[in-house]
């Protein structure tokens, strides 16, 4: 081999390994949380000040946990059940049904407590009235219907029950692994708008706050696993 080859051969593999070198420092998720980077890069350990933080209070655990292939979780497959997210829907469904009925019901009292007190003062009823307080009430198979919701859902009256798309059901799904499928239901009823409206795949909003961002990266990083088949639905 000439001086020249042998001289591109070294220089070709230093570069090589040069490469080889940047790449691996590329992080790609938070070594506390284990949050996808939205934007990978090298040296970057941390995805929010509170993980830093953390880290800095926990140094010889961070120690262990920023070498290759330590503190990393295992990339086991998580399965979600499509019956399960149906019956989340049907349960929506009842609960929308029950707020009806039970709104019904309340504007057909409201209405015959004021047909009452006409009645006690000897006011006669305007019979379009009369004809629009008949149709509030609730027929028989009504009534029976609305006794059976109560029993389930009276306390989550005053709640609404967001629309999910299958991700973002089984993210909250993947989140309280503990809960049975009603008391699930119950805990995403009553979740604030403000933090449903963080699962999307959008880039965070200028002054999002880090509480925000740790939501929507944890969303992001739980769709990414559906993409690379790390989560199936069965």
């Amino acid at each position: 081999m000439s001086n020249i080859a042998s001289y591109n051969s070294v220089k070709t593999d230093n570069i090589n390994g040069h490469n080889s070198v940047k790449n691996s420092a590329i992080k790609t998720h938070c070594i506390v949380c284990n949050s996808a980077f939205l934007k990978p890069r090298a040296g970057k350990l941390y995805c929010s000040n509170s993980c830093k933080q953390f880290g800095y209070n926990h140094k010889e655990l961070m120690a262990v946990a920023s070498k290759p292939n330590l503190g990393k979780k295992d990339k086991t497959i998580k399965k979600f059940r499509i019956e399960d997210y149906a019956r989340f829907n049907e349960m929506s469904a009842d609960l929308k049904r029950f707020k009806d009925l039970l709104k019904k019901n309340e504007k057909f009292q409201e209405q015959q407590r004021a047909i009452n007190i006409k009645a006690e003062l000897g006011i006669a009823v305007n019979q379009d009235y009369d004809l629009s307080h008949f149709l509030l009430q609730l027929n028989k198979d009504e009534f029976y219907e609305l006794q059976s919701y109560e029993w389930d859902y009276q306390d989550l009256k005053h709640s609404e029950a967001p629309n999910l798309s299958l991700e973002q059901w089984s993210f909250f799904k993947d989140l309280f692994k503990k809960l049975d499928e009603q008391e699930l239901f119950r805990v995403i009823c009553q979740l604030s708008k403000d933090f449903l409206q963080q699962l999307n795949l959008r880039s965070p909003t200028p002054g999002s706050s880090y509480d925000n961002l740790n939501v929507k990266k944890k969303y992001i990083n739980h769709c990414n696993e559906i993409a690379e088949g790390l989560i199936r639905f069965i």
